[in-house]
């Protein structure tokens, strides 16, 4: 729970740069984000990490998505992209894959533990977010 606690914080601006609308001062994300969060942590567990990062790398918008997953994505690169030396192009799907290739399961682990974390941490920090519920499209 330390590493939660810690990555709460770094959260915040994320969510408010990735999530809200062009306005800084509005704190409104979409409801959706709630749920694509919450599910997060148990499609790892249940699918495991890379499929989970597959899913929600691919980014469709259909009729059952009001909004896209991939900025979820985009926050959770930006909270763990030091810890992992990230560069802005590599998303954390082509290093997951990149560790499975190399069969590097000890690190694949850790990166799975990580990821989970900050999707918990994202989960908590959207609690000081007003959620809209109303369409956006």
């Amino acid at each position: 729970m330390k590493q939660v606690d810690r990555l709460i914080p770094v959260a915040i601006p994320l969510i408010a740069k990735r999530l809200t609308t062009s306005d800084p001062s509005n704190r409104n994300v979409p409801a959706v984000y709630k749920g694509y969060i919450s599910s997060m942590g148990a499609s790892i567990i249940l699918s495991g990490l890379i499929p989970t990062l597959a899913f929600y790398h691919a980014d469709t918008q259909d009729s059952a998505s009001e909004q896209a997953r991939r900025p979820l994505l985009d926050i959770l690169h930006e909270m763990l992209r030091h810890r992992y030396t990230l560069s802005n192009q590599d998303s954390l799907l082509d290093y997951a894959l990149n560790l499975q290739e190399k069969n590097k399961l000890t690190a694949l682990r850790e990166l799975r533990r990580d990821v989970v974390n900050a999707s918990i941490a994202v989960k908590l920090a959207l609690r000081t977010f007003h959620l809209d519920d109303s369409k956006t499209n």
